[in-house]
Order: C-alpha cells, then structure tokens, then sequence
C-alpha cells in the first residue's frame, strides 16, 4: 500500500506543478494580447494616416486618379483601424473615427471629380487620425 501512495502522491505533486506553471504563464497574457492589438491599430492608423497624405500630395501633382487610390486605401485601413482600436478596448473616440472615414469618402469622391478641395478634407482626416493614435 505504500508503493501505491508514493505514487498518488508523485501524481498529486506532477498535476499541481503542471496547473501552477499554466497560470503562471497564461498571468500577463490578456493584456500583452490587448497591447498587441493596440499597437497593430497603432500601425494601421500611421499606414491610413500615410496614404491620406500620399493623396494629398498626389493632388498638388494634379494626379486625380492616384488620390482617389489613396483615399479609398486610406479609407480601408482606417475602418480596420477602427475595429482593431475597439476590441484592444482603447479609449478613442470611435467617433473621430468615423469622421475619418467619411471625410476620406469625400476626398476620394472629389478627386474622381478633379476638386482640389479634397485636400481639405484629406487634411480633416488626417487631424482625426491624429487624435485617435495619440488617444490612450
């Protein structure tokens, strides 16, 4: 009977090693998971906050067509921003966001137009771009 609680008691010590070294390691992993995120919106906001003014640029060049392409880029990355920013749980306003986006929509549509006008909407976006990376 001994021989038969040495081993209970070796399966007793393997099981609690095993659950202790799991909740060690699982401790910090939600919010380096959430960090991760925050900083994928992060580079996703630079990458729309980029085309945005790749757009612009392409405007003072009289490029139409490349502007639009850079607004509707510009557009895309920013509502994937937005979702990454709302699952990472930032306190960006979603709002700005979606200003953002629907000025980057107008851009575009007055670059398909030929307005230079779109710059200012460009710029618009790029300010609300701004205010939601530099939100904590």
């Amino acid at each position: 009977m001994t021989r038969l609680k040495q081993w209970g008691l070796m399966a007793a010590v393997a099981v609690a090693v095993l659950a202790s070294g799991y909740m060690w390691g699982a401790w910090g992993r939600r919010t380096a998971e959430r960090q991760l995120v925050r900083a994928n919106a992060l580079v996703a906001l630079g990458d729309a906050r980029r085309n945005a003014l790749s757009g612009s640029l392409d405007l003072y060049k009289l490029n139409f067509g490349a502007a639009a392409a850079h607004f509707e880029t510009a557009r895309a990355t920013t509502d994937r921003a937005r979702a990454l920013l709302s699952d990472a749980g930032s306190s960006a306003d979603p709002q700005d966001l979606a200003a953002a986006v629907s000025a980057l929509d107008e851009a575009r549509a007055l670059a398909a137009k030929l307005d230079q006008a779109a710059g200012q909407k460009a710029a618009s976006a790029v300010t609300l771009l701004d205010k939601a990376a530099n939100a904590p």
